[in-house]
């Protein structure tokens, strides 16, 4: 599997037409993180704290403002993590990290599909049979 991925990645994020002036941006899939602010208290940045906010608002039952709310707090904690220094720090970095991936994506993606149920799009769509790729400013 991560050979596969890899190579996916790698032909995703190469340049179009092999011109490295051209850079792959008319994909209409592709997506930058949000400059979501959070409208409430940000809870303070720790493993349990992440692992409740994933399951509270991004697991397997979800809601637009869930996800909005989820997309804040992500999004303050990864604009306030400091450098990471030993192993727990990279780890919590790459959890906040993915974390936002996951909430962002699931945010945009405005339909119920397999085992994740939006509350507020009830059915599945065959507009989001794609992939949903985030580029880096």
């Amino acid at each position: 599997e991560v050979v596969v991925f890899a190579k996916r990645i790698i032909e995703k994020t190469q340049m179009s037409n092999n011109s490295p002036s051209t850079p792959v941006t008319s994909d209409p899939d592709c997506h930058r993180l949000s400059a979501a602010a959070a409208t409430e208290s940000v809870p303070l940045l720790n493993l349990p704290n992440l692992q409740s906010l994933m399951w509270d608002e991004v697991s397997i039952v979800r809601s637009g403002k869930g996800l909005k709310l989820a997309a804040g707090i992500l999004s303050a904690w990864q604009n306030g993590l400091p450098q990471p220094t030993d192993r727990p720090s990279y780890e919590l970095n790459a959890l906040v990290i993915n974390a936002r991936l996951v909430a962002e994506a699931a945010l945009l993606r405005e339909e119920s599909r397999g085992a994740h149920y939006r509350t507020d799009f009830l059915e599945h769509s065959k507009d989001w049979l794609r992939h949903t790729v985030f580029k880096v400013n």
